[in-house]
């Protein structure tokens, strides 16, 4: 595999209070194919975060008269404190009316 960047005997030097080397001599190679995954990084993160259950917390149950939400059965603090949200939600904007009228139609 061809290499995109190459460094060696790469040294970084901190002076002020005393001479410091923080890196000595190091070689790093970075190939072609690694730096696809490091800028398609961002676009996977965001595309976790709209998959990832714990961010939606819980999906509403129809057909019930009130609002419940069914969550994960692994779901964390994080996961359930976005449930109590998706609940507070449809009750703010009155989901059950909503489907009960729609039905009465």
């Amino acid at each position: 595999m061809d290499t995109l960047l190459e460094v060696k005997d790469l040294c970084k030097q901190y002076k002020g209070a005393g001479n410091y080397m923080a890196v000595y001599h190091m070689n790093l190679s970075i190939p072609r194919g690694k730096i696809i995954g490091l800028l398609a990084k961002p676009f996977m993160k965001r595309i976790y975060t709209k998959i990832n259950y714990e961010e939606f917390g819980g999906a509403l149950l129809l057909g019930v008269k009130g609002i419940t939400v069914i969550s994960h059965g692994r779901s964390k603090a994080y996961a359930i404190k976005n449930a109590v949200r998706v609940a507070k939600h449809a009750v703010e904007t009155g989901v059950n009316e909503k489907i009960a009228k729609f039905y009465e139609e």
